[in-house]
């Protein structure tokens, strides 16, 4: 039986023809997207742990315990926001780098500091989650230690953090996240991409007669009779 191309210059987009390619081609959709899965799987093996320990201090300017008014608010709010650019300072990073060897440069990468109103949240990423835990630690301390140092003269050096800092809770023992989870999820949609892209040029590269009504429209020709496909698997 002679097979004839499609001479029709408008394509139009049929979804149920989409559906039946996506049917014929379902086992190889279904080894794009296990293959994508299997990808994302092994690149999470390849990847390094990283453990990270958070803490968090709080910031209340001096004064009256009772005096609870906006002003004293508003200042609270500004030296939890300064504090937390204070503490990545190289004057507090160089102390930290003395004691615990590790470069200044690592340090201030490891380190996210970040205000929320009077709470200033700390968290520091490292390798090791006994690490991560240490510095973050020392960080704490000598950040203290330096906003309430004092001058030769018996002056703070820094008044607006004097006596102003306290610290919420302590170090946590590092905890590294498991990205299986979301390398899955990205693997689970690249696959599926990657499915419909080649279903997509499947559909568009077939230029096979699929509907009487296709022959007809291009050939202006009336079909007489068709031969349907007969599934001899399925019928024994």
């Amino acid at each position: 039986m002679q097979q004839y191309e499609k001479n029709s210059s408008e394509d139009v987009i049929d979804f149920l023809k989409i559906f039946k390619v996506f049917k014929i081609n379902i086992k190889a959709v279904i080894a794009i997207v296990i293959v994508s899965l299997i990808f994302g799987i092994a690149f999470s093996a390849t990847q390094k742990k990283t453990y990270t320990s958070t803490s968090s201090m709080a910031a209340m300017c001096s004064g009256t315990a009772n005096d609870n008014s906006p002003e004293k608010y508003s200042f609270s709010a500004n030296i939890a926001g300064t504090f937390a650019l204070f503490i990545k300072q190289d004057i507090v990073i160089n102390q930290v780098s003395e004691k615990t060897g590790i470069p200044t440069d690592t340090i201030k990468e490891s380190l996210s500091s970040s205000a929320d109103k009077l709470i200033i949240n700390l968290s520091y990423k490292s390798e090791d989650p006994k690490t991560a835990q240490e510095v973050l630690t020392e960080i704490m301390k000598v950040s203290i230690d330096v906003a309430n140092s004092k001058a030769e003269d018996g002056l703070s050096q820094y008044p607006m953090f004097e006596e102003s800092l306290s610290i919420l809770s302590s170090p946590s023992e590092a905890k590294a996240p498991s990205e299986i989870k979301h390398n899955m999820l990205y693997a689970l949609i690249v696959g599926c991409v990657l499915a419909v892209l080649f279903v997509g040029i499947k559909w568009i590269n077939d230029d096979r007669y699929k509907d009487p009504a296709e022959i007809e429209t291009d050939l202006n020709m009336p079909v007489i009779s068709t031969v349907f496909k007969y599934d001899f698997e399925e019928r024994k």
